[in-house]
């Protein structure tokens, strides 16, 4: 239980403190730096304490052991159950210093802040291995066993804890309420600890002459003459350190090419870490059952470390073809929810299974070559679990910050191969005494460098092509060949995430036809457009096609449109900078954009011919960061907001959707101002669409719905009631070429156009949303159940349901005058424009407003008779 309460907290706390110091990849190593800091340094600490405490305690060593360990279960649940209140005191500390701190300084800051506030419970938790090894193992040989058993069950507890944590408490409980029912198990545990320490009775332990010699029981013969033992117990420590090193390289390695395979859900998060943990909790189960007895020697040691260096090189090929796999079976598994989970458990365990094993059963070894004698156990189980932590935090740090964006994951996933081979063969030589096994052993090193020039690199088109996003087509026999013809035009693995740049020329087929004079035929033939797109983790989050271009345009043209006089605009997430580009043709005085990804701003030069080369307009601010973090730490407002997020059901991009977040949003709005939310229809149960509506609803009651395609609808919120001066409305779209050139483009370039994505209005939206959920920061629901509807096809019945409650075909107008002839002429037009976007309905409904104020309107009569045809009606 200890074990899964531990896991629950960490991913608790960095959910809750992703809100604070945002969802970069610094500000997760601050936290997990924070968190595996003090289980390292409780370790060492309490290791000492309690060899410590049994030799001055005499026959009630026992005892104080248990009471020691329950008061640090007590210590932790105390602590924790007031953890959401202690992340709100330092979010004020951090607002402060992010005003007043450069780079450097502020990341030095942030990771201080996260020591302050973990330090205590994860120093307690560190406890947990030394002091239980201490009381439960009294033979010598059966040591090996002991902490085998101990481990293997305290990860096969931090495996449930991550069952729980990611699977099912934060969507019945919350978030906060998951960390009040484990500090409450805390303390459960710990008047549980401390009722049996009433009831134990001394143990007697082998005294320490009884002991096996530590010449004969562990190290050669050899090496103990020479006085070699101290150099072999610090080859331990420092082989045990880089073995916890590479281990978290290999986690973190490939967690990133899973997730290009398996998508970036926080489902498939959760599914790679609990595989992880227990490969490394039977790989430790197994050991104690069949070796725990038995003698153990630095050449064993090595030959796990070297297993785990092989095992992750067979496996470098094998993940290059997961996206072929993946094709075969997923036919099998269907896109069912519980399909979709059994397949991310079948591939995580196919790449991570066989090295994790023998992870999981090198600490026992480990721990079993490094201690000497019975008394000194905890000591030495501590020194072992704190080197290796310390190595595990190292390696985090250097593949998230320094080895993946400067080598890829790749060539990161290579060195900690080399590692292991390097610790495995280093161990193997120094327990040999011959010298040509020790060339032998030496000669095995070049198994894995040649690897690294004979092993083929793998396919980036074919790894960042989202195989697993595109359900409706990765069963189509054409999708391997419309991958083989895109032209990967730009690829870079980034701190946060994969961002590649695709090309495909696509062939349409040219009808015949006859040209304006009707003198010369067209022949028929085939044309070819480009299309570019921009892929983060392998789906698309920006494009030039059609469909993307209307969505990316509006998002940046409606609010200069509606806004009375805008001066400034905040954009979150720079995408392909069409968006940016839209509002830079607006003469705003700035712009401040936040991107997260730094590959992401250089992906977006490949879009310089559609976004209007805004990354060289010097009224562009463009800032690296977590954009909800940057809007929480500014004190600047803004007449506009932008939030263009990817999906929802991406881990981590579901806090841009809620409640809080919005709230946020609207306290960073000038009196005056307009918030734009981007949504989808697509890939979304009618359910989560109706939550994120109303969730941007309750906090922006004024509030109205448009929409771009029938795949993107448009939140517009304001502080006030939203009217539209239609005069300051034709006005800009008449003055600003550039804005009428896209426009047009776009079929989009008179008022009546942009009235056609007009959906609904504040009493239409409370109607539409009515009992509908909230996603919130506490209970995230949308992050939980997007991922169950990815596959599910609901655009056509979401836009449908969502029309169904549009009662006036135009927003609220000032300035909106017209004789009857134009306002015949008017719904002409807007009948028009829905015919062209095929909202057919709507377009029946105006073109019948039109002849009803202008009977003799010939144009509406024409498309009612087309309407009509269409729909098999004739009238007489």
């Amino acid at each position: 239980m200890s074990g899964a309460c531990s896991l629950i907290y960490e991913v608790a706390w960095i959910r809750l403190l992703s809100l604070v110091f945002g969802n970069t990849v610094f500000a997760l190593s601050a936290v997990l730096t924070s968190f595996m800091g003090g289980l390292a340094m409780g370790s060492l600490f309490f290791g000492k304490f309690c060899d410590k405490l049994i030799r001055n305690s005499g026959s009630s060593g026992d005892s104080n052991l248990l009471k020691l360990y329950a008061f640090l279960e007590a210590g932790i649940g105390v602590y924790c159950f007031f953890t959401p209140l202690i992340f709100k005191g330092i979010e004020a500390i951090y607002i402060k210093a992010y005003q007043g701190l450069s780079f450097y300084p502020f990341t030095i800051l942030r990771f201080l802040l996260c020591m302050s506030v973990l330090l205590i419970p994860t120093f307690f938790m560190g406890a947990t291995l030394p002091i239980l090894s201490k009381y439960f193992i009294k033979n010598y040989q059966r040591l090996g066993k002991g902490v085998g058993d101990l481990y293997a069950i305290n990860t096969f507890g931090a495996v449930l804890g991550v069952i729980f944590a990611g699977y099912l408490l934060p969507t019945l409980v919350g978030i906060k309420m998951t960390i009040y029912m484990t500090a409450v198990t805390n303390m459960g545990i710990a008047l549980l600890i401390l009722l049996l320490a009433k009831l134990s009775t001394h143990r007697s332990r082998l005294p320490a002459h009884s002991l096996p010699a530590t010449s004969t029981s562990l190290w050669p013969v050899g090496a103990s003459a020479q006085g070699g033992e101290r150099w072999h117990s610090i080859a331990i420590l420092v082989a045990f350190g880089l073995a916890g090193l590479a281990s978290m390289i290999y986690e973190v390695g490939w967690a990133r090419v899973l997730a290009l395979i398996l998508g970036s859900s926080t489902y498939a998060f959760t599914t790679m870490l609990v595989t992880f943990l227990a490969g490394i909790a039977l790989g430790s189960f197994l050991f104690a059952r069949l070796w725990g007895k038995r003698r153990v020697s630095l050449a064993m040691l090595g030959a796990i470390e070297l297993g785990i260096g092989l095992t992750a090189f067979a496996m470098m090929p094998i993940l290059g073809k997961l996206p072929y796999y993946l094709l075969e079976l997923s036919p099998t598994f269907g896109n069912s929810f519980t399909g979709i989970i059994s397949l991310q458990f079948i591939f995580c365990f196919m790449v991570m299974l066989i090295p994790t094993l023998l992870m999981g059963a090198a600490f026992p070894i480990a721990s079993r070559l490094y201690t000497k004698n019975l008394p000194g156990l905890g000591g030495s189980i501590g020194r072992v679990y704190g080197a290796n932590t310390f190595g595990c935090i190292l390696g985090s740090f250097m593949a998230g910050f320094i080895l993946i964006p400067f080598t890829g994951v790749q060539a990161t996933l290579w060195l900690a191969i080399l590692i292991n081979s390097f610790i495995g063969i280093t161990l193997l030589i120094l327990d040999q005494k011959r010298a040509f096994f020790k060339l032998c052993y030496g000669c095995l090193f070049t198994i894995p460098l040649t690897g690294i020039f004979w092993v083929p690199g793998w396919d980036k088109a074919i790894m960042t092509s989202g195989i697993s996003v595109y359900a409706s087509c990765r069963h189509n026999e054409q999708l391997g060949e419309r991958i083989h013809n895109k032209n990967l035009l730009y690829y870079k693995d980034g701190a946060n995430c994969t961002v590649s740049v695709v090309r495909e020329v696509i062939e349409t087929r040219r009808i015949p036809y006859l040209s304006s004079d009707h003198h010369d035929r067209v022949n028929s033939g085939h044309e070819h457009s480009e299309a570019l797109y921009l892929k983060v983790n392998g789906k698309t989050d920006a494009s030039n096609v059609k469909g993307d271009m209307v969505n990316q345009l509006l998002l940046g043209y409606l609010p200069v449109l509606l806004h009375p006089d805008p001066q400034n605009a905040f954009v979150l997430g720079l995408g392909s900078g069409i968006t940016v580009g839209a509002l830079a043709q607006y003469p705003l005085r700035e712009i401040d954009c936040v991107e997260i990804e730094q590959a992401v701003v250089e992906a977006a030069r490949y879009f310089n011919n559609y976004n209007h080369n805004v990354l060289k307009d010097p009224r562009l601010n463009l800032i690296i960061a977590d954009g909800r973090n940057y809007l929480l730490a500014t004190r600047k407002r803004y007449d506009i907001i932008v939030s263009e997020p990817s999906n929802p059901w991406i881990a981590g991009i579901s806090s841009l959707f809620t409640r809080e977040h919005y709230e946020l949003c609207k306290s960073r709005l000038n009196r005056d101002g307009i918030m734009v939310q981007w949504a989808h229809t697509y890939s979304m149960s009618e359910q989560d669409f109706k939550m994120i509506i109303n969730t941007f609803r309750s906090v922006f009651p004024h509030c109205q719905v448009w929409f771009s395609t029938k795949d993107d609808i448009l939140l517009i919120g304001k502080h006030n009631e939203i009217k539209i001066d239609y005069q300051i409305l034709s006005e800009r779209m008449a003055r600003f070429p550039q804005i009428r050139a896209d426009l047009k483009n776009l079929s989009l370039n008179l008022p009546p156009s942009i009235f056609s994505c007009y959906l609904l209005g504040e009493e239409d939206v409370q109607k539409f949303t009515a009992f509908s959920k909230l996603n919130t920061d506490d209970l995230p629901l949308l992050e939980f159940s997007a991922p169950r509807n990815l596959y599910t096809l609901k655009r056509e019945e979401n836009f449908k349901g969502i029309l169904r409650y549009k009662t006036s075909p135009l927003p609220p107008l000032i300035n909106f005058e017209p004789d009857e002839f134009q306002k015949s002429d008017f719904y002409c037009n807007l009948g028009i424009c829905c015919f062209d976007r095929g909202l057919t309905g709507e377009a029946l409904k105006n073109f019948l407003r039109a002849v009803r104020i202008e009977p003799q309107n010939s144009l509406s009569h024409m498309y009612l008779g087309r309407i009509y045809l269409s729909q098999g009606v004739y009238l007489k």
